[in-house]
C-alpha cells in the first residue's frame, strides 16, 4: 500500500473508535440493537497486526506538515486492513525498521462484527490510540471516480473511508430492493464496484422490466453506515445485507468455514454420554 510506506510499531492499548458520518443526516438517537448490528456486519473478514497473543498493536505511521514539508507529525493508531494483502504489506515494512520486534508479529483475520465489538469495548478507556479502518485502495479510486463522474463532492473522502457499492437511482435517493430466496426484499452493498457492477447488469438482464437505465452504482461508506446503525432505526437499515468482496469470499471459503466446520466436529455430540 503505497500511502503506508513508512510504518512503525510500538506495543499498546487499543483505542477509541472514529466513525464519523459522511452523509451527514440528521438523525433522531434510537438505533438497530446492538446484537443486530453485530448480525449485519457479520463474519466478513478484515485483518489487523497482532502480538502472539493475537492482541492488536499500536502502529505509527509519519504525516508530512502540508506547511513544512521537513517537518513530519507522528500519528498512533490500530488498524484494521479491508485487504489481506495490504496488512501483510505493513507488516512487512515494519520488519524492514524494526526486524526484531517483527518477530513477535503477524497478520491477524477479525471478522468485521468482532472488530466492531473491540472498538464499542475500547471506547471506555482513556488515552489510547485510536481505531483505523484502511480500504483496499483499487476499491477507494473507484468510489472516487464514480462519485466524480455522478457530480457528488469528494472532500469527505479520506485515506481511511471504506466505500461501499449498492444499486441506486441516477435521478434521486431511490433504492433497489433485491429478492434472495424466498426472502422479502434487501439492499445489497458490495465491498466491490465491480461485483456490483456486474449484479447489476445480471439483475438487468433476469428483470429488465424492474431495472430501468436510470438505476446505477452509487457509493456510500462503511463508516457511515455503522453511524446509522448506531443512531437510526430506519426501516431500510433491517434489510441492508453486505455482501463480501471476492477477496473475503475466497477467504471465507478457504480458511474460516473449513475452520469453523472443524470445530464443531470436535465437538462432542449432545447426545453422548453415559446411562
Amino acid at each position: 500500500m503505497k500511502s503506508l510506506a513508512r510504518w512503525s510499531a510500538t506495543l499498546g492499548l487499543i483505542g477509541s473508535v472514529m466513525l464519523g458520518s459522511v452523509f451527514g443526516a440528521n438523525l433522531e438517537a434510537f438505533a438497530l440493537p446492538e446484537d443486530e448490528i453485530v448480525q449485519k456486519l457479520g463474519l466478513i473478514p478484515v485483518f489487523s497486526i497482532t502480538n502472539n497473543e493475537g492482541v492488536p498493536i499500536s502502529l505509527s505511521m509519519s504525516v508530512a506538515n502540508p506547511e513544512n514539508n521537513d517537518n513530519q507529525n507522528s500519528q498512533n493508531f490500530i488498524a484494521f486492513f479491508m485487504s489481506q494483502d495490504d496488512a501483510q504489506a505493513a507488516l512487512e515494512n515494519i520488519r524492514k525498521g524494526s526486524p526484531e520486534l517483527a518477530q513477535t508479529l503477524r497478520t491477524q483475520p477479525i471478522p468485521l462484527a468482532r472488530a466492531y465489538q473491540i472498538i464499542k469495548a475500547s471506547q471506555e478507556q482513556e488515552q489510547a490510540p485510536p481505531f483505523v479502518f484502511f480500504p483496499e485502495q483499487q476499491q477507494l479510486q473507484n468510489a472516487v471516480s464514480l462519485l466524480q463522474q455522478q457530480g457528488q463532492p469528494t472532500q469527505q473522502v479520506r485515506i481511511d473511508s471504506v466505500p461501499l457499492f449498492y444499486v441506486g437511482s441516477s435521478q434521486d435517493d431511490s433504492l433497489v430492493f433485491f429478492q434472495r430466496g424466498g426472502e422479502e426484499g434487501k439492499v445489497l452493498l458490495f465491498f466491490d464496484k465491480d461485483q456490483a457492477q456486474r449484479f447489476l447488469e445480471n439483475s438487468r438482464q433476469q428483470q429488465q422490466n424492474s431495472i430501468d437505465s436510470n438505476f446505477v452504482i452509487k457509493v456510500g461508506f462503511l463508516d457511515a453506515l455503522i453511524d446509522r446503525f448506531q443512531n437510526s432505526d430506519e426501516e431500510v437499515l433491517k434489510k441492508i445485507v453486505l455482501v463480501p468482496s471476492p477477496e473475503s469470499e475466497q477467504f471465507l471459503r478457504e480458511e474460516v468455514i473449513p475452520l469453523i466446520q472443524q470445530q464443531q466436529n470436535s465437538q462432542p455430540s449432545s447426545g453422548s454420554g453415559s446411562n
